[in-house]
This record gives structure tokens, sequence and C-alpha cells, in this order.
């Protein structure tokens, strides 16, 4: 884990007395608007000339604004008219800070990214980001996720449902161009072999079930049905010529292994074809 947030960057915080700007009868906004006009600048208005436009700021010279001691020699007007030196009222104190503060939703927030360790998923990873905020948990401090890590979350769960409702789906588009339930049926027996076969071989690589290996499991679905098809379907064309449920079985998948198996064997420029 790691953030590109710091708190290290060399500030100046200026405290208000504002009992003693009271007491001077100092206006607060007016002792803050001089203050910011002086030190970083404030816009008056807009003059022509010889056909421009140019826009007028009002700043203490570089000279005046060069060091923190010299907020103390601004002077600020009094409601009474008389003018009050900001070193009577302000002190300067160095601390350090962000540099720059981001926002999440409104809130004031820090990013913090982090990568899963090798043999780990995402959701294990995700996991110990919330234990680990949980231990260090403090009062008005919250969390959100983003990006990849915000659509895992949120889809926390699914995944079973999401297989269910691919299998199904398979299931009724099947049925509708077959006009029956049995061939689905068969058909769909390949699905829990392939997705099994897929997990073991994950497992063996060392790889993760993450997010995107979930997707490719959904869309294995749809290759191992597709494969099953061209086998009922030659096995089907078997039956019609008088072959029994046994030969039109292994003639299907005698067919439907011949194109993989030439793909497998296509090497150097040559094709190695099956024959019977």
């Amino acid at each position: 884990m790691y953030t590109q947030f710091t708190a290290s960057t060399p500030q100046y915080q200026i405290d208000i007395n504002r009992d003693r700007l009271e007491a001077l009868n100092v206006d607060f906004s007016e002792a803050m608007n001089t203050l910011g006009a002086y030190m970083g600048g404030q816009y008056v208005n807009d003059f022509t000339f010889s056909q421009r436009s140019y826009r007028v700021y009002i700043q203490a010279d570089e000279q005046f604004r060069n060091s923190p001691d010299d907020i103390g020699q601004i002077n600020v007007r009094s409601r009474s008219g008389n003018l009050v030196l900001l070193n009577e009222v302000a002190k300067v104190t160095p601390i350090t800070g962000p540099q720059t503060i981001s926002h999440f939703n409104l809130f004031r927030s820090i990013k913090i990214q982090g990568d899963a360790a090798p043999g780990y998923s995402s959701g294990q990873a995700i996991a110990a980001m919330q234990q680990t905020f949980k231990e260090i948990e403090q009062p008005g401090l919250g969390y959100d996720w983003t990006g990849l890590s915000r659509e895992e979350t949120k889809s926390g769960g699914q995944a079973i449902l999401l297989f269910a409702l691919g299998i199904v789906a398979v299931f009724l588009i099947l049925a509708a161009q077959y006009e029956n339930y049995i061939d689905p049926i068969i058909i769909l027996l390949t699905v829990p072999f392939a997705i099994l076969g897929a997990l073991l071989f994950v497992s063996v690589r060392g790889l993760v079930n993450d997010l995107y290996c979930q997707v490719a499991l959904v869309m294995l679905i749809g290759l191992a049905s597709k494969n099953a098809i061209l086998i009922v379907e030659f096995a089907n064309q078997s039956r019609e010529k008088g072959m029994t449920i046994t030969q039109a079985a292994l003639h299907a998948v005698e067919q439907r292994f011949r194109p993989i198996l030439t793909l497998f064997c296509h090497s150097g420029g040559s094709i190695i074809a099956y024959k019977r």
C-alpha cells in the first residue's frame, strides 16, 4: 500500500486575536482582506489603454513580502479611521502540512492505493485494507472505494448469480433452437467440466480468482456450449442416418475432434491431418 499524500510541506499559520481586534475597533473581514491583498494580491478593475484592456491588481512589492515578519508591518484601518499594525493582533507560527488538500464527494480525503501480493486475490486485498482501517479507525474518519475496487465491492457476492443467469440464458436459447429440452440439457452438461478444468489450471498456475477470471469463466460457458452444440448436431445427423446412440456419439466426437487436433498439430508451416 502507498499514498502520494504528504503532510511535511513548510507553511506558516497566522493566528488572529479577535478580542484584540475588537478592542482596537478593527473589523475582522477588513483585516483579512488587507492581509490577502498585500501578500497574495487582489483584483481591482480593468482599464483600456491603446485599444487594449488591462487588469489591475494590487500587491505589496516583493521586498515588503519576503519574510513572515513583513506581515506585522501591514497597517489595517479601523472603523474610526485609525491605522493599526497587524503585529499587534497577529501571531505567525511556522508549521508543516499538506501541499494540496484533495476532496472526494465533498469530503477532505487522502487517496491510498495498493496491489495484492502474489498468490492473493483482489478480494483478499480489499478485505485486508478494510481490516486495517477498522484497527486505526478514528471518530469522523470514513472511507470509500474508487475505480475497479468500487465496482468489485458493489458486485461482491453476485458471481454465483451471474453464472446461474448465464446458464439459464444459454439453456433458453438452446431450447428455442432445438424445440426440446433434452438437447440443451446434454449440451449444458459440458459446462461444469469446463469450469472445473479452468479453475484447476488457475490453481496449478498459482493465479488468483479475481474479477477478470470470473469474466473469463462466464465467457467459457458460451465457448463450452458452442463446442457441445456442434457435437450434438453431428450426433443428431448420424442418428438420422441410422446409427445407434453409441455410434452416433463416437462419430460426432471424432468429427469435432479432427479440427481441434489439426489446430494443435499445425507446426513449421505444415499441417498434420488427423486420420482415423
